[in-house]
């Protein structure tokens, strides 16, 4: 009834990309991927799409591929972020008309984090490069020394993949600023991307949430 109650005061279609503890998705993953591709496919082409996110992230991939499906959407596209949107989410976002946040919302930074095995821990492929360009190479283990050659082209083919998200919304000046900051290392992964700061960074964001995106995201606990 609540998403019936939104798509029928907007005239949109309602996706939710919605992630909690004990679903069968917890993060951005190939599960996610399926689910909103068909609510696309299945979506008239020319009707405005909502799309509610609350999500820590997840995998860069299927972000990126979820992100590009609505990009292709031509109707009006609207993200809506009651609470989080990191990372993957964030990824998603890049590809909307407009980002409607609830006033302690927040997006975050999109950079790519790798799995370092030896370490037990991931790291932000910035993080990385860093490592391996002022380490001695004799000190640096063989995994991180291929680690450094896959974030070496991470860091450029991310950044060029968010601003292609950007393009026809915003300029390629306010684009590449945007993707500098939350991509090449400016911010750590974890940083909280306020309302007030997206709107700083030149991204198109209002905090005019209405009550039904909460109040679906609350749903599913």
């Amino acid at each position: 009834p609540l998403i019936a109650k939104m798509e029928q005061a907007r005239g949109s279609r309602v996706v939710c990309i919605i992630h909690q503890a004990g679903m069968e998705s917890n993060s951005v993953d190939t599960v996610t991927a399926e689910d909103v591709l068909t609510a696309l496919q299945s979506t008239p082409a020319d009707k405005p799409l909502d799309i509610i996110l609350h999500t820590p992230g997840g995998y860069s991939y299927q972000a990126h591929q979820i992100a590009l499906a609505v990009k292709a959407h031509r109707g009006r596209k609207t993200v809506f972020v009651p609470y989080f949107a990191m990372s993957g989410g964030t990824i998603i976002s890049l590809a909307a008309d407009e980002i409607v946040m609830a006033p302690h919302a927040v997006i975050g930074p999109i950079d790519s984090q790798f799995p370092v095995f030896h370490l037990r821990r991931m790291m932000p492929s910035r993080a990385v490069l860093d490592l391996v360009n002022t380490k001695p190479s004799s000190r640096i283990n063989d995994e991180l020394v291929e680690l450094g050659i896959e974030c070496k082209r991470s860091v450029p083919q991310d950044h060029k993949g968010a601003v292609a998200l950007m393009k026809g919304t915003y300029s390629q000046a306010v684009a590449d600023r945007v993707v500098h900051t939350l991509n090449d290392g400016t911010l750590t992964h974890g940083f909280p991307v306020t309302l007030s700061h997206a709107r700083k960074l030149g991204l198109n964001v209002s905090g005019s949430l209405p009550p039904e995106a909460t109040d679906i995201v609350r749903a599913y606990r």
